[in-house]
């Protein structure tokens, strides 16, 4: 027997790869007004091909990024890459400063949420010449949680009111997303995300209209490169993933928005999955409203298979593939369902079930049930219900993530079911087996509830760092932090379950946490406003324990833990976090432990740091302020959520 073969317990669908599949890509895309295109399908060396079909073709010229599995292209954190084209071909400025308007449309996967800044953001896709907010003709950036659009008007000449999405909406999120900008002569700047319009005034609210009023696009510089992932000199960079990129010399009216968005990115496929043995409804005699169908059979299809669940499935990235929206679908158009009950769908994977990423597996657990539902007559499923298609009905509106094994050649993939039609697995997939004894899914642990708390993800951590210190590492004066946190991530945690915990995880998140607490404290600017008042000039003996805690101590507690949480450490008291950061500090006495059974001398315990003898070394008064800044960041504080 196949080794492969699922248990029998188990009901299946037919087995695919995606070479079974029918090519879904490319068909839907309005591009009535792109003038240069980059679908990013070459897949290797150096250049990104413009496929608009518009003369002349500006290609792009690449150098340090990688390509992505299933179209696209990834600018790595920590690397300057950029795509360019030439200066010299001036296609961009003719065709938009000729109509006035313009429109930018970009598939993007943010690396993180937190690189770039609102005065200085990281270059997705820019029409520039160099880092000055004048040498560009147009830029889309992230700063942080937001999108950020600069335009060449001659109403904003020193370019001071960028078009930023609300940093409170958090649109920009680190995950595939379809981004817009779009300029109009008479309207001006818009932003949308995922076909939503979430434009705004002085950060007033989604919709509002262009703080700048529009101008003529006259004045822009034929002179200037088109660039992707950073600026001309490879300053301000930016990381992440671009799945598609196009320039249009129109701006996208919503609907046009709209169509794109719902026509995806990438290589997409429409798997259709044959459930014709689970749902057949047999007839006696045999008649054509089975789920098989004898004047359908084929050379490729010879069952006469009729019921099929199809979804779209593409290749994420080098690592994983998209599974999204599954339909039910009956090609024969005098079929009747018979309210079918589908429960608990998951997708398999080379002869097994992936235990990450089965999105599907709760449909149908809801009340009422979901069930194929003949509606008012054939072709009519789940009328009721609000489905307006006919001959399909709609399992679920979502999309999953399932890791890649084999390649997109090799791996094959099939549903399963715990309860399709009549077919019931009666609790199977709780132990079910393959047949060559690999156990295709973890037995649950008994006796064991979900912890209340879990951990920080890598980026998560990373980005609580930057915020309760208030460094941007994406800026160069703080390239020492991008750096630790390039070297350190692989060692924090990459998933929030508590129980993952490892020691390791600690050790990296020190690391990170007395980089981010080095660069605060090295800022004259950011550590005067961080800490007012305290003397960083002074020996650090001369400096009052009142002193250390007041303009030291305290302002880390406020920033960093504050007192909202019941169930935190006591932030203040003799068996207290302000305790034993003064300890660290001066480790008098009077602040140890109050246990009798601690001796109150040669403990071991050495002097605190700022108790030098005598007098200190220059700059240890720094130092002190860096090691008790990394003890409270690099606690529990950023770990636990």
């Amino acid at each position: 027997s196949d080794p492969n073969e699922y248990s029998h317990d188990l009901f299946t669908s037919k087995a695919l790869d995606l070479t079974d599949g029918i090519l879904a890509s490319g068909g839907a895309r309005d591009d009535s007004s792109t003038i240069a295109l980059y679908e990013m399908k070459t897949g290797s060396g150096n250049t990104i091909y413009d496929t608009s079909g518009v003369e002349p073709a500006l290609n792009l010229t690449g150098s340090d990024f990688n390509w992505v599995g299933g179209w696209g292209i990834e600018f790595a954190s920590g690397v300057s890459g950029q795509a360019r084209g030439s200066a010299q071909n001036t296609k961009l400025r003719d065709y938009i400063v000729s109509s006035g308007e313009y429109s930018i449309e970009a598939w993007i996967v943010p690396a993180n949420v937190n690189q770039g800044s609102v005065d200085d953001p990281a270059r997705i896709v820019t029409y520039s010449g160099g880092t000055a907010p004048t040498e560009r003709n147009f830029t889309l950036g992230q700063a942080a949680y937001s999108y950020v659009y600069m335009n060449r008007n001659p109403n904003d000449p020193t370019f001071q009111n960028s078009l930023i999405s609300n940093d409170a909406d958090e649109d920009l999120q680190a995950s595939q997303q379809h981004v817009v900008v779009t300029y109009h002569p008479t309207i001006g700047r818009k932003i949308y995300v995922n076909g939503v319009d979430v434009s705004l005034d002085d950060n007033a609210g989604a919709g509002s209209t262009d703080p700048v009023a529009p101008g003529s696009l006259a004045a822009w510089d034929d002179s200037y490169a088109l660039i992707l992932g950073s600026e001309a000199g490879g300053n301000d960079p930016w990381a992440g993933k671009l799945r598609l990129v196009a320039i249009h010399n129109r701006a996208m009216a919503p609907d046009q928005v709209t169509t794109n968005f719902e026509a995806g990115v990438g290589e997409k496929f429409y798997l259709m999955f044959s459930v014709s043995d689970l749902i057949d409804i047999p007839t006696t005699p045999p008649s054509d409203s089975d789920c098989f169908l004898t004047s359908a059979v084929t050379t490729s299809n010879p069952r006469g298979d009729q019921c099929f669940i199809y979804l779209e499935v593409s290749q994420f990235d080098n690592y994983s593939y998209l599974f999204y929206q599954p339909i039910f679908i009956s090609k024969n158009d005098t079929f009747i369902p018979n309210d079918a009950i589908i429960s608990g769908m998951r997708i398999g994977l080379n002869g097994k079930e992936p235990a990450v990423g089965q999105a599907f597996s709760n449909i149908g657990k809801s009340t009422p049930s979901l069930t194929i539902s003949s509606g008012t007559g054939p072709y009519d499923y789940n009328v009721a219900n609000g489905n307006t298609t006919d001959g399909e009905q709609v399992l679920s509106d979502i999309g999953t993530i399932i890791a890649l094994e084999k390649g997109a050649g090799a791996d094959e993939f099939f549903l399963s079911f715990e309860q399709f039609g009549t077919n019931d697995d009666g609790g199977a997939h709780d132990d079910y087996e393959c047949l060559n004894d690999a156990c295709l899914k973890t037995t649950p642990v008994t006796n064991t509830s979900e912890s209340d708390i879990g951990l920080r993800t890598f980026d998560e951590i990373n980005a609580t760092m930057a915020a309760l210190t208030g460094i941007d590492m994406t800026l160069p004066a703080y390239q020492s932090v991008e750096d630790t946190f390039n070297l350190v991530k692989q060692q924090l945690p990459s998933t929030d379950d508590i129980n993952t915990f490892l020691s390791a995880h600690e050790i990296g998140i020190a690391q990170l946490a007395i980089e981010y607490c080095s660069a605060l404290v090295d800022d004259s600017t950011k550590r005067a406003a961080y800490f007012p008042g305290f003397n960083f000039a002074a020996d650090a003996n001369a400096v009052s324990d009142a002193d250390w805690q007041n303009l030291v101590i305290t302002p880390l507690m406020d920033r960093m833990m504050g007192t909202n949480l019941a169930t935190q450490p006591d932030p203040t008291g003799t068996l207290s976090v302000s305790s034993e950061l003064m300890t660290l500090i001066t480790n008098p006495l009077d602040v140890r432990l109050s246990d009798a059974s601690i001796p109150t001398s040669n403990d071991g315990i050495p002097d605190g740091l700022a108790k030098c003898g005598g007098s200190c070394l220059s700059g240890q008064t720094e130092l002190v302020v860096k090691a008790t800044c990394a003890s409270l960041l690099g606690s529990a504080v950023t770990l636990v959520q």
